[in-house]
């Protein structure tokens, strides 16, 4: 890594090559012109408004249903920036790339005429002339005739059977009568793709018109509809059973007959899942112990059961215990049917009702000691559950526990932290879920700010002190309160809702791939979230002591607000810094004020190799630093990186020496159009074309 002071050297020599050369940089500006400054200057002065018209493809002549797809005729793609497609003159999508189409949820409209309006902004803001269309919406496929799907409680049996619906036979406005149901959806099939998700996919139904839609029903009541052949049930508890059924319905309104229902029992939530297992072999201890860990469910539920690893040797028979921290016994079984090494699992007759916020022991009592051992595990905590968590040491001051004894009994020491490999089964009382509600940043050229950024307001978080490491593929984490790191090693990971402070890094990306929305990040080290295969939406970045973002490969920031730096003495803090040669970064729609920092956005090499980009900078707000755009090669000339499209950005002019610091040559640059001073709409151009 490049020190600050090296990058603070590196700066006061390019300002004082720039004050020397300072009269031949103008002469420069002032009289070289090229095609790219060309096409610059006539985006600027371009005063009539772009032309838009609807796609031909899109046939508004037949009913819509729950969804409206729509798009401009190509032809006007030209010099057009953005689309707004709004319906009965409530803004409902916007697209910023040709052909400008756009998806538009239309499932809440009431059956009947309503009207979709078209705006197109070109690069300098003009905007076209409405354009207005109307479309009708076919009725709703329900159950107004008073019959709805039914199955038996949610428990039942996979074979009961679905009651068809009965067809809605009223014509639609300016359709022909059509009473003929689609064919019933086939090769349906369900299990659980995340702790509370559930996949549903099944095969296309045919229709004598078009399929129009499905609908996804669970326990005989209708839970969604959709488009398309498959559904993720997100808000299923682990450790319940459901019944899942897919019906078909065209624009007429006719439902077909519904999918053979399918059932799925979710899987109690644990610490550690089947494919954990110690890294060495059983503890070389014979005495009889009782180990455990300290754990913490973050919603009201049900400990269930106790589960142990169990190693050759570790023999006789094992007792699994619920404990108070007090040392309460809640829970007790005896473990039969063993295998001879691996997960062993026993449930309690009656499931052990608990608190969300309070800790617990989970222990097992190994007779003959063999107990499987992992030093120093706990050194960090581990975060493998939204809904039970491993209680962190720096707030508990210990997370396992054993005491030798003669028969099961309270564990209360703690030696280096260790892992003993004992886990409970949890079924919570209630989906930890995001909310639903947040609100949608202004489309540029207006840009995000605290309004549309971060926590959802009156969110309820559930607090967490230390650092979260996450090795669990396919892992959600929403409305957490994390003072501490967390650390990702795992796939497919989600953040949401939550905040992360006092630490250093916040989210640090160290394998695997991690996406993080609406979250607020403040008083932090390092970097509020880095390094690569990262994607952050709508997050608040605030009061760092270092770096907004650490920008390397496969890392996208979008409709975000950096801002308010409160860096140390000599730091080099930037909105968003990247140090080595990368591949696909993307930074577009956001706030990134600089002020009290080094650059707002910060693009150096000086890590190597040579990249190749693409890194996109496109439509973000910049202002602040030194210099509040850098993108300079790397240590000092020894690595470069190419790719660079850089478009549409507003600069303000809170900085200290300019709004650009650039010595990447113009081969290094796709791209370059439409950045402009925010205040008077005047092309800034690239000192290097």
């Amino acid at each position: 890594m490049v020190s600050k002071k090296t990058k603070n050297v590196r700066l006061l020599i390019s300002l004082l090559v720039i004050f020397c050369v300072g009269w031949l940089v103008v002469a420069a500006t002032t009289s070289h012109t090229n095609k790219k400054d060309s096409v610059s200057t006539t985006t600027k002065n371009n005063v009539a408004p772009p032309v838009v018209s609807l796609s031909s493809s899109v046939d508004l002549s037949v009913a819509q249903s729950t969804s409206l797809n729509v798009a401009i005729d190509t032809g006007d793609s030209n010099n057009i920036g953005k689309v707004e497609y709004r319906v009965d003159g409530q803004l409902a999508a916007v697209s910023y790339a040709s052909p400008f189409s756009a998806t538009i949820d239309i499932s809440s409209l009431s059956p009947g005429k309503h009207e979709l309006t078209i705006i197109a902004y070109d690069a300098s803001g003009n905007a076209s002339q409405p354009k207005v269309y109307s479309f009708n919406v076919a009725a709703k496929a329900s159950d107004a005739s008073g019959n709805t799907p039914q199955t038996t409680d949610q428990n039942s049996s996979s074979a009961s059977l679905v009651k068809k619906i009965a067809p809605i036979t009223t014509p639609i406005l300016g359709q022909p009568s059509d009473t003929t149901p689609p064919t019933k959806p086939t090769n349906f099939t369900v299990e659980q793709s995340a702790e509370h998700d559930v996949r549903l996919t099944w095969s296309a139904a045919t229709d004598n018109v078009g399929v129009a839609g499905y609908q996804i029903w669970r326990g005989g009541q209708k839970l969604a509809t959709t488009t398309g052949t498959s559904f993720t049930d997100t808000n299923a508890l682990p450790g319940d059973a459901y019944s899942y059924a897919v019906t078909a319905y065209d624009v007429a309104g006719n439902v077909s007959d519904s999918s053979q229902p399918v059932t799925v029992t979710l899987a109690d939530i644990t610490i550690f899942n089947n494919t954990d297992t110690p890294p060495t072999t059983a503890a070389a201890d014979n005495n009889g112990i009782e180990v455990g860990l300290r754990i913490r469910p973050s919603v009201d539920g049900y400990i269930t059961g106790v589960r142990f690893y169990k190693d050759t040797g570790n023999n006789g028979t094992h007792v699994g215990n619920l404990w108070t921290t007090s040392g309460t016994n809640l829970g007790s079984v005896t473990f039969t049917n063993e295998s001879a090494t691996g997960w062993q699992a026993a449930r309690f007759n009656t499931p052990v009702q608990v608190t969300a916020g309070t800790d617990y022991i989970v222990s097992y009592y190994a007779p003959n000691g063999n107990y499987a051992a992992t030093s120093s595990f706990f050194n960090s905590s581990y975060f493998s559950s939204q809904y039970l968590v491993v209680a962190s040491p720096s707030e508990t001051g210990t997370a396992s526990v054993y005491d030798y004894a003669a028969s099961p009994t309270f564990p209360q020491s703690n030696y280096q932290n260790a892992n003993y490999w004992v886990d409970a089964t949890f079924s919570p009382s209630t989906v930890v879920s995001a909310p639903t509600s947040f609100a949608a940043c202004p489309a540029y050229p207006a840009f995000p700010d605290a309004t549309c950024t971060g926590v959802a307001p009156g969110s309820t978080l559930i607090p967490y002190h230390g650092s979260l490491t996450i090795t669990h593929d396919n892992m959600t984490l929403y409305n957490m309160d994390v003072t501490g790191t967390v650390n990702v090693r795992a796939n497919n990971v989600t953040i949401e809702n939550s905040k992360i402070h006092d630490s250093t890094p916040g989210i640090g990306v160290y394998s695997g791939d991690a996406t993080i929305r609406n979250s607020e990040f403040y008083n932090i080290d390092e970097t509020a979230v880095g390094y690569t295969n990262w994607k952050g939406y709508n997050l608040n970045i605030h009061d760092m002591l270092g770096d907004g973002v650490k920008l390397g490969d496969n890392t996208d920031l979008e409709d975000s607000y950096i801002h308010n730096f409160t860096p140390g003495t000599g730091s080099h803090s930037d909105g968003g810094q990247m140090q080595n040669g990368s591949s696909n970064i993307i930074v577009r729609h956001n706030n990134i004020n600089g002020l009290g920092g080094n650059s707002a956005l910060f693009f150096a090499p000086d890590l190597g190799p040579d990249g190749t980009g693409p890194i996109t900078i496109d439509k973000n707000l910049l202002d602040g630093g030194g210099f509040t755009l850098a993108i300079v090669d790397g240590n000092n000339g020894q690595y470069h990186q190419a790719g660079y499209t850089v478009t549409n950005n507003h600069f303000l002019r809170d900085f200290a020496y300019g709004p650009l610091h650039i010595n990447e040559p113009l081969a290094n640059f796709d791209s370059w159009s439409g950045n402009v001073w925010d205040d008077t709409g005047e092309i800034i151009p690239n000192p290097a074309f």
